[in-house]
């Protein structure tokens, strides 16, 4: 193999080293067989070499929504907030403000037409907002 030392650093008890690695061509099939090839390093003052590979020094892979996942999300929340605030919430209030004159002597289960109305729409609205700002936190 190629032996290059670019770098290196004692300070103490610690020791670093930094190198750079270039690869030709880049092969998904091949990147983790190439990430497990052992990669040896001697420090100036040590006489034996010290053997690891990269995957040891690779972080974990990310857990959680992949791109795609979060897209959805983005556009779920983006609706719902639509919906909230620019249809039920103001239909809320519209029936509140102006439905008590059109609606005066109609019930709907023992109530006013125009209450029943304006307690759904806002309900709903309330619903929407509150599941919006869960799709953009998850």
């Amino acid at each position: 193999g190629v032996e290059n030392l670019v770098n290196c650093q004692a300070n103490g008890n610690d020791n670093t080293c930094q190198a750079q690695i270039a690869v030709d061509r880049f092969d998904k099939v091949n990147w983790g067989s190439f990430l497990n090839l052992p990669i040896n390093v001697t420090l100036p003052e040590s006489t034996q070499p010290v053997s690891f590979n990269l995957a040891a020094l690779t972080p974990p892979p990310q857990e959680g929504l992949t791109k795609q996942q979060r897209r959805q999300f983005s556009k779920a929340h983006a609706i719902l907030m639509i919906l909230g605030w620019l249809f039920f919430v103001p239909t809320g209030f519209l029936f509140a403000r102006l439905g008590k004159d059109l609606f005066k002597e109609q019930t709907l289960f023992g109530m006013a037409v125009w209450f029943q109305i304006h307690r759904a729409a806002n309900f709903m609205g309330v619903v929407c907002i509150c599941t919006s700002m869960l799709c953009i936190f998850i």
